[in-house]
């Protein structure tokens, strides 16, 4: 039977992963709230396709999946897919890219995790309601719940296998390195030559995995990596 932290490599099924967690987003200086996590639920239906890293996210990636995510449910601070079956074409057609990941599933599930692309929104969370994201940490608001703005989901396209995810900490269970009330530290702003902001609209559109980031220049849709 396929429980938490168990990859079945003779049917294709690795069961229980983490595709969100409640925390500081690595690198983003963004977090996911208890609403973020709702919010990316509501957004998933039947599946969601899943690929190897997020090469091409922002091109037509059609016939590049390699297995599909199902029966997405809430387990406390985790946002998780019940079930990861891989294609069998993936699993006929790349049996060497096919057993390195089910080596990782089974043998260091800590060292990678998922990262989901999605469109969404930034907005600080108050006691009286939401205020937009002018891009700098400075200017949070007295009654803010928490030190960093959130992030709320809206369309989520995909669910992808990367090594360094920046919303959840490991393939199966919470790792070190997550933050649950983050303090801001560092610089007040969140811009830099290399991130493009639309102030009106609250949003960024970005590339990035980790820490590392790219400029993405299509403002509509708008689409994150995490």
């Amino acid at each position: 039977q396929v429980g938490i932290g168990n990859a079945d490599r003779t049917s294709g099924i690795i069961s229980d992963v983490i595709l969100l967690e409640i925390g500081e987003a690595r690198g983003h200086r963004m977090f996911i709230s208890k609403r973020s996590l709702g919010m990316a639920h509501e957004q998933l239906g039947e599946s969601l396709p899943a690929y190897i890293s997020h090469a091409g996210a922002f091109e037509d990636r059609l016939l590049n999946e390699i297995g599909v995510f199902t029966d997405f449910y809430v387990d406390g601070d985790k946002l998780r897919a019940r079930t990861f079956t891989v294609f069998p074409s993936f699993m006929n057609d790349e049996p060497e890219r096919y057993a390195r990941l089910f080596d990782l599933a089974e043998m260091a599930p800590s060292t990678f995790g998922l990262s989901i692309v999605f469109s969404g929104d930034v907005a600080w969370e108050t006691e009286s309601g939401d205020v937009g994201f002018n891009g700098k940490l400075a200017d949070k608001p007295d009654d803010a719940l928490y030190e960093l703005p959130s992030i709320f989901p809206s369309n989520i396209a995909s669910a992808d296998f990367v090594d360094t995810p920046a919303a959840t900490s490991a393939l199966f269970s919470t790792g070190p390195n997550r933050d649950k009330q983050p303090i801001s530290k560092g610089s007040d702003n969140l811009m830099s030559d290399k991130i493009k902001f639309d102030g009106d609209s609250g949003s960024y559109f970005y590339i990035t995995s980790g820490s590392y980031i790219q400029p993405y220049e299509q403002i509509d849709p708008l689409y994150y990596y995490y």
